[in-house]
């Protein structure tokens, strides 16, 4: 009977974590247009100038990376609940800095951020299964899983620096 209740435990706790960070997403992306609109045009040129700057591949890779790091390691010192502000940051920038590209490019914004947000764009989704597996009262993912997480955001970012970011440039700077 104990088996029981604490079977029914983990399955409310991880339904209440589940719901927790889509209220974290949704409360980021909330905020992030808030933000974005309370910012006004000062941010303008600092979203034109952003295509015209060079990318390392070690900075794209830790821009791919870091934000599954941190959360790699807020699960491995065992505090689950540090995902909620990581996933209410990422939501938050994410949608700041796509409406400043959407507003700054006006008719070509969509594209140009597909292009530029490339990694965050596929790495989003990734992220979110990575924060779902690890909420408190879920099991214990592998290394394994871990790694072939890891090694996901690292191909990302290689992809992103070796093929879309020459074709934006390519479209921009023909």
């Amino acid at each position: 009977m104990t088996e029981q209740k604490a079977a029914a435990s983990a399955l409310l706790q991880r339904k209440i974590g589940k719901a927790l960070l889509a209220c974290c997403w949704g409360l980021g992306i909330a905020c992030g247009i808030i933000g974005y609109v309370s910012a006004g045009g000062t941010l303008f040129s600092l979203m034109l100038s952003s295509v015209y700057g060079t990318m390392s591949i070690v900075g794209l890779l830790c821009i791919s990376i870091l934000p599954f790091l941190l959360s790699a390691f807020a699960v491995s010192i065992s505090f689950p609940f540090l995902l909620y502000p990581l996933c209410f940051c990422k939501a938050f920038l994410f949608i700041f800095i796509s409406f400043g590209v959407l507003q700054s490019y006006s008719d070509a914004g969509w594209l140009v951020r597909c292009l530029l947000l490339f990694s965050d764009n596929v790495g989003v989704p990734l992220l979110y299964c990575f924060w779902l597996r690890h909420l408190p009262g879920c099991p214990k993912s592998s290394p394994a899983e871990n790694a072939l997480f890891l090694a996901s955001f690292l191909v990302l970012g290689c992809v992103d620096y070796c093929i879309i970011s020459p074709f934006l440039a390519h479209l921009i700077f023909p």
